[in-house]
């Protein structure tokens, strides 16, 4: 009343159950409209196309964000090491959120401790490795996103040898699809001892052979299906994650891939960016050759 406010300039935004639904309340309370008088906005000229452009990307927000027509419930098992703090993994969160927007389906997310998935927890903490377990097994996809350290990893592996063996949908991002590549190495190509190979911080040094040295772990690793790019200075590693674009070939035979057919199939490459570990790359010598073989191992997850 006294602090010199219109009535009209006056917005109630009240708790919504979601942050995308904000926009769309404060332009019915006239939001839009109320800028456009105080920045005087009708003085510019604005060509029609730009005006239809507005129009069609706030149309694509609304339609977007409603929770209207929403399909089914699809429950996702995010398996990580620092569910404690839900923001480690907002990047992750939000791709999924969007990805339910479009698909128009009601996400349910659930966060998994990795750790209440050892058996070393079946004893220590029975309920909550039956109740990780029971959220693994009900779940319509798991998802193992990016790390650092051992704690937790073998967790990781078991959850993506679930979802390999039932079919469930998985997606390993940075330190989850080496997760995948030593899972896959363990149990179908009885690599025992197979792991994954990062030196000097050891962000995944030794699953199988813990040392406190990196380097004792390169000697006493037997099958490294995951090395260090080439290209990576082992010595300065602070800032030296490959960022970017790079080329990415497609064997010849390799047409079944679903990867292959995201794009052009008249290009025999495409950019793609970093998303394996950034530093890391599986080890060429237990690659097969084979296109057969290769579509055998890739048809192992459903991705």
């Amino acid at each position: 009343m006294f602090c010199q406010v219109e009535p009209e300039q006056v917005l109630a935004v009240h708790d919504v159950a979601s942050t995308y639904y904000v926009p769309d309340v404060l332009k019915k309370q006239g939001l839009i409209t109320s800028l456009a008088k105080i920045l005087h906005l009708e003085r510019l000229k604005i060509s029609p196309e730009l005006v239809l452009k507005g129009a069609n990307t706030w149309e694509i927000w609304r339609s977007s964000t409603s929770q209207e027509d929403l399909g089914e419930r699809v429950d996702i098992a995010l398996v990580g090491k620092y569910t404690n703090a839900a923001d480690s993994y907002i990047s992750v969160i939000k791709v999924l959120e969007h990805a339910a927007m479009a698909c128009r389906r009601r996400l349910k997310l659930h966060l998994i401790e990795s750790s209440h998935l050892e058996e070393s927890s079946r004893d220590a903490q029975p309920e909550r490795y039956q109740q990780a377990w029971h959220t693994i097994r009900t779940a319509n996809g798991i998802l193992v996103p990016g790390g650092f350290g051992t704690r937790g990893t073998e967790g990781m592996i078991a959850a993506t040898k679930w979802a390999r063996e039932n079919e469930i949908p998985f997606l390993g991002v940075c330190l989850g699809m080496q997760i995948a590549v030593i899972e896959y190495a363990r149990n179908v190509c009885y690599l025992s001892d197979a792991n994954s190979v990062e030196r000097k911080y050891s962000v995944l040094c030794a699953l199988s052979h813990p040392a406190n040295s990196p380097d004792l772990v390169d000697e006493k690793m037997i099958h490294p299906v995951v090395i260090s790019m080439p290209e990576i200075d082992q010595e300065k590693l602070g800032g030296t994650m490959r960022l970017g674009m790079r080329p990415t070939h497609f064997q010849p035979g390799s047409k079944w891939s679903n990867i292959q057919k995201t794009y052009s199939t008249s290009r025999p490459t495409c950019p793609s960016s970093s998303h394996f570990a950034s530093q890391h790359e599986n080890e060429p010598s237990h690659s097969p050759s084979n296109p057969r073989k290769v579509a055998a191992a890739a048809q192992g997850y459903r991705i």
